[in-house]
């Protein structure tokens, strides 16, 4: 086997475990084949790394996933994750990687029994990075999916075996595998496969703990299910009348929950799941709450009503009075050469610039450099240098 092929693609196994749950939850495929199991309803919305020092008892610690179908909150899954990883190098020494943390997961597992939820799970998530000992058979044009040996599959069976000796009995328990057996993008995943060692036993919330749930539910907002990342096939999709830019602020037009937008760009591989090209990724902080006098006003400007015979499908609200778009030139600076055409959006209050940037329409890749980007606006020209990074805009300041 040849010892350090040339790879093109980052390795799964590198992949973060909270990007990891993000990314399946994202996408319907995995999100439909490994979260909805034992009546949980594929309609459910998620919230994840939820701390837990505000539920009843003050507990410490965080859930990696609570899952609820809309309404429900007295029916509300919550999951423990574990990633286990096997990137290349475990698979030469067949010794994969945090088995040792396995016992942690068991705790926090066996925490969120101790508080009551309705079901609780524990998952196993065993990443494979089998690229370089597949790469000579690939290179010969056959075909391979292989992944684990028997004996790192032993040792993982064994030390997920020993761990789970002390797991709560209703917690519910299963093992996931996923593949990256080509060099492909990490969440392309050529093989996988899922196990439920056993059932989660469901049990009554009490009314305390179901009361703290709506209100985690409630936060964020009942399109937005991740609060710092959400994709879309395009931004009037989900209501909003005009495109965004990077800085805007909006709001949800049910809770009164603000948002910002940090930025917007293509969507990377890890972000790609669930998406048809060229539709993007957009990156969002917390930003405050509308006074319910607010509210009330934003909701009249977009004629909103909340009420479940409403077809209006209408649930966010911008902030800022109105939208201009211009054509603007992009010219690479150092080592960045080139030069471009874009539309660049900017987001006007009386006539003065709240935030400018790229749409969250396909606005066509633009390589990763620094530029300086000139347009013109009320007659003068504004020129800034950006630095753009993944197809994002990551920093700017006046030339």
């Amino acid at each position: 086997m040849t010892s350090s092929p040339e790879l093109v693609h980052s390795s799964l196994a590198d992949v973060p475990e909270g990007e990891l749950i993000e990314v399946l939850l994202s996408s319907p495929h995995w999100r439909s084949n490994l979260f909805c199991w034992e009546g949980i309803p594929k309609n459910a919305i998620d919230r994840q790394r939820v701390p837990l020092n505000a539920a009843p008892g003050n507990p410490q610690g965080d859930a990696d996933i609570l899952l609820g179908a809309p309404g429900q909150p007295e029916r509300t899954v919550a999951y423990q994750v574990k990633r286990v990883k096997v990137g290349m190098s475990q698979l030469r020494f067949s010794a994969p990687s945090k088995l040792q943390e396995l016992k942690e997961a068991v705790r926090q597992a066996n925490l969120l029994a101790d508080m009551g939820f309705w079901k609780v799970f524990l998952y196993v998530i065993i990443v494979v990075d089998s690229r370089e000992q597949n790469f000579d058979q690939i290179s010969r044009g056959e075909i391979t999916y292989a992944g684990l040996s028997n004996d790192l599959r032993y040792k993982i069976n064994q030390a997920v075996s020993n761990s789970v000796a002390g797991l709560n009995p209703r917690v519910g328990l299963a093992e996931i595998d996923l593949t990256q057996a080509t060099d492909n993008a990490p969440f392309t995943i050529d093989a996988s496969g899922a196990k439920l060692h056993r059932r989660a036993t469901e049990v009554p919330q009490s009314e305390q703990l179901t009361t703290w749930i709506r209100g985690v539910f409630s936060r964020g907002g009942s399109v937005m299910e991740y609060t710092y990342r959400y994709n879309w096939q395009s931004d009037t999709q989900l209501g909003f009348n005009s495109p965004l830019v990077v800085g805007m602020k909006f709001a949800d037009l049910k809770t009164g929950q603000v948002y910002q937008v940090l930025s917007i760009g293509v969507a990377g591989p890890a972000e790609r799941i669930g998406l048809n090209p060229p539709e993007n990724a957009v990156r969002t902080t917390d930003a405050g709450q509308l006074s319910p006098e607010d509210l009330e006003e934003l909701c009249e400007r977009y004629k909103f009503e909340d009420s479940p015979l409403s077809l209006r499908k209408q649930e966010f609200g911008l902030l800022g009075s109105s939208m201009k778009t211009v054509t603007a030139s992009l010219r690479g600076i150092g080592e960045t050469e080139g030069m471009y055409s874009v539309e660049w959006n900017l987001s006007l209050d009386n006539g003065k610039i709240l935030s400018d940037g790229f749409s969250a329409k396909n606005y066509g890749e633009v390589p990763d450099g620094t530029y300086v980007i000139e347009y013109i606006f009320d007659g003068q020209t504004i020129s800034k240098r950006i630095a753009i990074a993944r197809g994002r805009r990551v920093s700017d300041r006046a030339v």
